[in-house]
């Protein structure tokens, strides 16, 4: 061959590879929104590259900490690292409480100085985070609406300390006053076997917190206070906060009506309910608390503007008959494993009505070959969860071997087709493992992380 003739068909190749980086890119292209770990990972690394880190923050408790997102592309898992200084008095420097002060805040002495962090809840252009540490709990707001492309996340000053009454065993929400001032409002659903409900609540704008008796609206319903609410979640959506019971429905306001209410105003303030579907009144107020993790075949979610209700039904579990010596006939994949049903909500400002949207078998998806090249078992997935953004596409764990390791995969509701899969991840089969955090705004940080993975960058662990 000519040199000439080389020399263009090197030209050729290097065009190749341009062409091939470009294509690269745009598959690197940031995803709208991140599977976030529930539970914060302490950075185990000194090196910690062009990775970028939040402005220290400050604990009640004098802990000093900073904070890294790790972005992924979903199905894989995006965590939040974070590195802590921990005052070496943090154990003994309860001594200069009184006991009557102690008690007053429900303090209990400290044994350990481990540095606790959990992403407690989000919306989408922030995410509620809960740091715990040396018998001190503190909450704050990471807001991930970026401006510049180099910066990280900006966390938020300490909101203020929850008062004595609801600091133990109450779930919070999160959401933005977008139509206000850019301004938070974190509530929370105290319940209780005697007296009335309240909301406990604060707007980040005041950072008080603020606590209003509530209770059910409809009047055939007045005499639930005796019951117990389960909550396993609390989902913001139109303007509402739903504090969600899997074994009931929904309890709901609006988040202009608590900001309204007066400190002074003794009326209780109603909470809308809706009932889950296939779910009748009376099996609601006969609900008992379940030890089965219903979030395993259950959830609620916010999903293109609407709130979205996703129900798995699977034979998990055959009982086995004592009395026999015969083993069960084996079932068939259509049995085994069973499916997933997909509701919206179509109006949740009154008392509701749910539209039923997919109905997918899983052994259909088992069939294709999109999931048999992903190289899953077939057996019924897990913890489903609604897509932020598309409502077409649902996202399940499922379990690999008998420890807690899994792996994340998507489906397409109309086509049942697996869309992606990712590899094992420790931690996905317990409750409520993921949250889908909306991360258009997310995209700066996302690229910071991205341009490591070809220098070292682990991103996941």
């Amino acid at each position: 061959m000519s040199l000439e003739r080389r020399h263009h068909v090197d030209d050729d190749d290097d065009g190749d590879e341009i062409e091939k980086r470009k294509a690269k890119k745009v598959r690197k292209t940031p995803a709208d929104f991140l599977l976030l770990d529930r539970l914060g990972h302490q950075n185990q690394s000194d090196d910690d590259g062009d990775s970028t880190w939040t402005a220290p923050s400050v604990t009640s408790r004098g802990v000093r900490f900073q904070l890294s997102l790790r972005p992924e592309e979903p199905p894989a898992v995006s965590r939040l690292l974070f590195k802590a200084v921990i005052p070496s008095d943090i154990l003994t420097s309860y001594s200069n409480l009184s006991n009557a002060a102690a008690d007053a805040y429900f303090l209990i002495r400290p044994s350990s100085t481990q540095f606790d962090l959990v992403v407690v809840s989000s919306d989408d252009k922030a995410v509620l985070l809960q740091a715990s540490c040396g018998g001190g709990r503190d909450y704050f707001v990471m807001d991930h609406h970026l401006d510049s492309h180099h910066s990280p996340p900006a966390l938020s000053a300490r909101l203020q300390e929850m008062p004595p009454c609801t600091r133990i065993s109450i779930r919070l929400g999160l959401m933005r006053r977008a139509a206000a001032d850019d301004s938070y409002v974190v509530a929370g659903l105290e319940t209780g076997d005697k007296g009335w409900w309240h909301v406990s609540f604060l707007s980040t704008s005041a950072n008080v917190w603020r606590r209003k008796p509530v209770r059910l609206a409809a009047p055939e319903l007045r005499d639930w206070h005796h019951l117990d609410w389960d909550e396993v979640d609390l989902v913001a959506c139109g303007g509402r906060f739903y504090w969600l019971d899997l074994r009931r429905g929904l309890l709901s306001c609006s988040c202009d009506s608590l900001l309204a209410a007066e400190d002074d105003d003794d009326e209780p303030l109603g909470l809308q309910f809706t009932l889950l579907p296939n779910v009748t009144m009376k099996q609601a107020r006969e609900a008992r608390i379940c030890n089965y993790p219903l979030t395993r075949d259950q959830c609620v979610g916010v999903s293109g503007g609407h709130l979205r209700y996703v129900e798995v039904s699977a034979h998990r579990h055959r009982p086995s008959s004592s009395y026999s010596p015969v083993a069960p006939p084996a079932l068939c994949d259509d049995c085994r494993g069973g499916s997933v049903t997909s509701w919206v909500l179509v109006d949740g400002r009154s008392a509701g009505a749910w539209a039923k949207e997919h109905t997918l078998k899983f052994a259909d998806v088992w069939r294709e070959d999109s999931y048999r090249s992903t190289g899953l078992p077939m057996e019924a997935p897990e913890f489903p969860l609604v897509h932020p953004l598309d409502p077409n596409i649902l996202y399940f764990s499922i379990r690999e071997g008998k420890d807690v390791s899994g792996r994340e995969f998507c489906v397409h509701l109309g086509t049942k087709q697996v869309k992606s899969c990712s590899s094992s991840y420790k931690g996905l089969n317990v409750d409520v493992a993921l949250e889908p955090v909306f991360a258009a705004s997310l995209k700066t940080t996302r690229a910071v992380a991205a341009s490591t993975t070809d220098g070292g960058f682990v991103p996941r662990l």
